[in-house]
């Protein structure tokens, strides 16, 4: 039609009234179209040019058919008027930028927010602008020509070209560049599935990381059914994966794709599993901790209490002949009491976790002990022998450390046994398998348990590994440290279904001389010994042994007491013996006042905690004898030799 209309004003001669407009620019061919859309705006206003008489006949017909045009014409076109507001808008401009024709014509308001300064065709210095159009949601690229007509009430028009699907395609490859880096780093394997189940786009962070396997498709399409996300967990090959699937919802409400995202958790799940295991092990200590000081608290008391029967049961004997009925009932007293001391030191060994200082310890007596002590956890269909060929052997070590080494190894091989044999041998060896100098003790501990693989037997001594469902991983593990802390060497041989064998070799070191009969108490002549002690029970004690030797004693149990006898300096005491208490409750105060009061008297400290007491405060204050409780015979001998020489007794 617009060809038909061109041939036509040609023909008749009408071009000639045509009205001048100028373009600022030479137009490349490539804009043909625009050029021809030019020529129809200013063929449309020579209308308006042409004499009185034919503009009265016919404007109104021709301005509504070339408007009806440009209203229907496939590329964004509108018009400005003098004032600069908007004074038409096609409906392709309604499409790409989503305003209304109704709302933005002669709108000076809205005209300003979609042509702010810098948008507006007045402001430009070319003839070609490119710049987004439409609000938020509708905004679209466009490649604006400016047509500038002599005539007419609206002198500016725009000719537009929608680029967005260009800058799409530009912009899609940056963002698709964009999504995989942020995919990769956050190490996500990421899927595009429309309804068909087909994939539209792919990244693969890991190969062969976590993605829906084909038995996925019913819930792939339960996603796009109910339009909720799902979340799926696989575990394949010691590998742990969480996936993801999330509806992807369109502007227009449409559900066409499902996103499907897979994230290794692998690592992240043994970390919280060891963290929930180290945990449990905490509390367990924590339990082990609170049981430790209990059974220490009650192992002093116990203590305490021995200390006085046996005490009592050697003053009893004192002087007795031991084949008398009076010194065989107390020598059994003695010995009943001296193994319930043994018991306590155990206790308090275990309380203290091994803080005993390390000494010559003979290997039988404690290899013997342990043994005995695991036959109770003996099902009936295991049995457990001991070969015990070590002689006197004595290592170098704490009594705790020994027996923990040994219940370590026994109660694995127990455990690993469900019915058969476990054997526990000690020998004293010369030549060795491993790389410990010297003559040695060998421990040996086999079973003909189940065994253990390659894998497991790599792995045996790791701290928290076990292949128990109850057990905590700790046992073989101490074992190896304690071996290790004692400068041994331990050896291990196992094969599946055949049982294991753990050997440890461990430096023995020469037995301590022999420090010959227990010294005989000095006879006393009356000297006075002051002694101070806050339980009075073992205060009784003491002092009934002072006195049985002939000594003059006074006793006190309070502080006040104490420091108000030394104090009034009432008589010359030969010895102060004084158990001070805790130094975290008052003792180095109490132990500086003592020291002050007793500058010519001889001083001995008495506690049941001697490890407690920092050694340069002591030899600052020149405090030269602290006795362990509780106290017997001999250490007493032991404070009245050092304070009261023989030759004033």
């Amino acid at each position: 039609m617009l060809a038909n209309w061109l041939g036509y004003a040609w023909a008749n001669g009408e071009t000639g009234s045509l009205p001048i407009y100028t373009l600022n620019c030479t137009i490349p061919p490539s804009s043909a179209a625009i050029l021809l859309l030019a020529l129809v705006i200013a063929l449309a206003w020579s209308v308006a040019g042409r004499t009185l008489d034919r503009r009265r006949r016919n404007d109104a017909l021709l301005r509504k058919a070339y408007i009806d045009l440009l209203t229907d014409f496939p590329w964004p076109v509108c018009a400005f008027d003098s004032q600069g507001l908007v004074a038409f808008w096609n409906r392709e401009c309604e499409r790409i930028s989503g305003i209304q024709s109704n709302e933005l014509v002669a709108n000076a308001q809205l005209t300003a927010e979609v042509f702010p300064a810098k948008k507006h065709p007045a402001s430009w210095n070319t003839v070609e602008n490119v710049f987004v159009l439409g609000r938020c949601s509708a905004q679209r690229t466009v490649r604006w020509r400016k047509l500038v007509v002599s005539q007419g009430n609206w002198p500016t028009w725009l000719v537009g070209q929608d680029l967005t699907a260009e800058s799409y395609a530009g912009c899609n490859v940056l963002t698709e560049r964009r999504l995989r880096s942020l995919f990769s780093a956050a190490n996500l394997n990421v899927r595009l599935i429309d309804r068909q189940q087909q994939v539209h786009f792919e990244h693969t962070t890991e190969p062969g990381g976590p993605t829906a396997d084909s038995g996925d498709a019913s819930r792939i399409q339960e996603v796009f059914d109910s339009g909720q996300a799902l979340s799926l967990r696989r575990e394949q090959a010691e590998r742990i994966a969480e996936i993801e699937l999330l509806p992807l919802w369109e502007d227009n409400g449409r559900l066409d794709y499902v996103a499907e995202v897979g994230r290794d958790v692998t690592e992240k799940q043994l970390a919280e599993r060891e963290r929930r295991l180290l945990e449990r092990h905490q509390r367990h200590d924590q339990k082990l901790e609170a049981l430790a000081t209990l059974a220490g608290g009650m192992a002093h008391d116990f203590n305490n209490i021995m200390a006085t029967i046996s005490g009592y049961a050697e003053i009893i004997g004192y002087g007795q002949d031991p084949h008398s009925q009076i010194g065989q009932y107390a020598a059994a007293i003695n010995q009943a009491a001296q193994r319930a001391k043994d018991l306590v030191r155990r206790v308090l060994l275990f309380s203290r976790n091994g803080g005993a200082e390390p000494r010559a310890v003979a290997v039988a007596p404690i290899l013997m002990e342990t043994v005995n002590g695991l036959r109770a956890e003996l099902t009936a269909a295991t049995t457990l022998e001991l070969d015990l060929d070590a002689g006197d052997a004595m290592v170098w070590a704490e009594p705790y450390q020994l027996h923990l080494l040994i219940k370590s190894l026994c109660e694995n091989a127990i455990q690993a046994t469900s019915a058969g044999m476990v054997k526990i041998e000690a020998a004293i060896c010369q030549q060795t398998e491993v790389d410990v100098p010297g003559r040695c003790v060998r421990l040996r501990v086999s079973d003909s348990g189940v065994g253990m693989d390659q894998a497991t037997l790599v792995r045996i001594f790791e701290p928290f590994f076990t292949t128990k469902d109850m057990g905590r991983g700790l046992g073989l593990a101490t074992a190896q440290g304690i071996v290790n802390a004692l400068g041994g060497e331990i050896a291990v041989r196992s094969q599946l279904g055949h049982g294991s064998v753990f050997t440890v070799y461990l430096p023995t070191v020469e037995r301590p001389a022999a420090s010959g009969s227990p010294l005989a108490p000095l006879a006393g002549a009356g000297q006075a010994v002051l002694i101070f002690d806050p339980q009075i029970d073992v205060l009784e004690e003491s002092c009934a042994w002072l006195r049985a030797w002939g000594y003059s004693v006074t006793a006190a149990s309070d502080q006040l007491d104490l420091l108000e006898l030394l104090g009034a300096r009432s008589r010359p005491w030969s010895l102060v013996l004084a158990d001070p208490g805790l130094p975290q409750d008052g003792a180095e105060d109490l132990t500086r006042r003592l020291v002050a009061l007793c500058a010519e008297t001889p001083l001995v400290l008495m506690s049941y905690y001697v490890d407690s007491f920092d050694p340069f405060f002591l030899k600052n204050l020149d405090i030269e004898l602290v006795l362990e409780k509780p106290l017997d015979q001999d250490k007493l001998t032991t404070a009245i030799r050092f304070a009261i020489p023989a030759r004033c007794v």
